[in-house]
């Protein structure tokens, strides 16, 4: 697979390790994940839940301070209408809290997380948040996505 920024369209032309062949099986078996993003000179880190054929992205702070009931920032969905005979997946990200998230951090926000979701190694990350909490380092996270450990 292959997302191509600044598009809507993943082209699904490399099958996955795993032999799913597509994103949203590997969504559906993992459905949370931190991921920071940069601001300044800091991070805030973001709490990305998805529940195929969506991904909902909120600040990690306001997801523990408010559980389910924090706001989202920022909802993603997948098209997959097109997946089969066209070999294509088509997204639609919307910012919904606009005070908390720029359209540019939103569009780094999903290439990072597609990141995440289309390579083999880094997915191993995810599976580990999910899985094997004890194991899970955040510094791996900021590591592969070449940030400083603060």
């Amino acid at each position: 697979m292959k997302y191509i920024p600044g598009k809507v369209v993943i082209n699904k032309s490399k099958e996955c390790e795993d032999g799913t062949g597509m994103v949203f099986t590997s969504m559906d078996s993992t459905d949370i994940f931190v991921i920071p993003l940069w601001r300044g000179s800091g991070y805030t880190t973001m709490f990305v839940q998805v529940q195929t054929p969506h991904m909902v992205s909120t600040g990690l702070e306001d997801y523990k301070a408010r559980g389910t009931q924090a706001a989202p920032y920022f909802i993603v969905s997948f098209y997959t209408e097109f997946a089969e005979s066209k070999d294509l997946v088509l997204i639609r990200g919307d910012v919904v809290f606009t005070s908390k998230l720029t359209d540019s951090e939103a569009k780094w926000l999903l290439e990072a997380a597609q990141s995440f979701y289309l390579n083999d190694a880094r997915y191993k990350l995810v599976e580990r948040f999910k899985r094997q909490t004890h194991d899970f380092e955040f510094k791996d996270v900021l590591q592969v996505l070449d940030m400083p450990i603060l």
